[in-house]
């Protein structure tokens, strides 16, 4: 795995890590009054979730649904809703119920997660590089 992989999976999973903090935050907030008998492995699972769909989104990046190179943030966008649409819906049913929340949510996390990681990674590789010569 080259550097650039390696460095766009890391980021994929951090933001899957922070994101999934805040969803398990936005989760404890709408659980009933009387919570579930294992709320803390339910709120995990929610984690959980989020983090897996960091780590696909950091091993997809040669998921192109655009032909034109010149549009790589559209392109995460896109991929990001598939993954997070994919990802939601596993967690989701087994829920048992529908939790729209949860799958927009998880549709949202995938757009957010992919396109920050895409952004970073473009930006980093175009800072300027040293002006300092080295005598040879």
């Amino acid at each position: 795995m080259d550097h650039h992989k390696k460095l766009r999976l890391g980021i994929a999973t951090g933001l899957g890590m922070i994101l999934g903090l805040i969803c398990i935050l936005g989760q404890n907030l709408r659980m009933p009054e009387n919570p579930l008998p294992n709320a803390t492995i339910y709120l995990l699972g929610a984690w959980y979730n989020r983090v897996i769909m960091g780590i696909l989104i950091g091993c997809a990046d040669d998921w192109q649904f655009l032909k034109k190179k010149s549009l790589p943030i559209l392109n995460a966008v896109i991929r990001g809703a598939v993954l997070g649409t994919l990802v939601s819906i596993s967690f989701g049913l087994l829920q048992q119920r529908i939790e729209i929340v949860y799958f927009l949510a998880g549709i949202l996390w995938g757009i957010l997660n992919d396109t920050l990681t895409t952004w970073v990674l473009q930006n980093w590789e175009k800072e300027p590089k040293s002006t300092i010569k080295s005598d040879s």
